[in-house]
């Protein structure tokens, strides 16, 4: 049986800009994940897991390039990617979850405008419609924190306490 890999990366290359020189921070990585299959990333702080990683959503900091290698997804090459390009990917068909909540919500805003503010951009949904599918999404989050409070994976507030603004939600 001939499979092809849902996303290949192969001899993956990260420069940063540091201070007027260059760091290399990621050198010849390569994965292959196939359909069905679950990948899990490890190694120790620092070593680059993140950095790798934000390069299958076009996530890398301002100063960080990919200087080699290809990452191929449906056939093309995403380090050739365009702005453009990631708007059809990213949250789309390919989304990540940051290892800290706290830098994905904005603790500033409510979190059901979060999400209404990502339905809108990645499922082109407007106004009443985008506000009933956040609706929906909140739904959801309360529905799986009562589930897990259920099976005494966590107690109360605990559950819900990674996010911001809990009473806006």
């Amino acid at each position: 049986m001939d499979r092809k890999p849902i996303i290949s990366a192969k001899d993956v290359e990260i420069t940063f800009s540091l201070r007027g020189r260059k760091l290399n921070a990621i050198r010849k990585c390569s994965l292959d994940l196939y359909e069905g299959e679950t990948l899990a990333i490890v190694g120790e702080s620092g070593s680059g897991k993140s950095v790798f990683t934000k390069t299958f959503v076009g996530m890398l900091d301002a100063n960080g390039t990919i200087t080699g290698g290809s990452i191929l997804y449906e056939g093309r090459d995403m380090t050739k990617f365009t702005e453009k390009d990631w708007l059809g990917v990213r949250g789309k068909k390919i989304a990540m979850v940051m290892q800290d909540p706290m830098t994905s919500l904005n603790p500033l805003k409510k979190i059901g405008k979060q999400i209404q503010e990502s339905i809108e951009h990645h499922q082109g949904l407007k106004g009443e419609a985008a506000k009933k599918a956040a609706e929906a999404a909140r739904f959801a989050m309360f529905a799986a924190c009562v589930m897990l409070r259920k099976q005494k994976r966590a107690e109360g507030k605990e559950v819900l306490s990674p996010f911001p603004r809990l009473g806006d939600i």
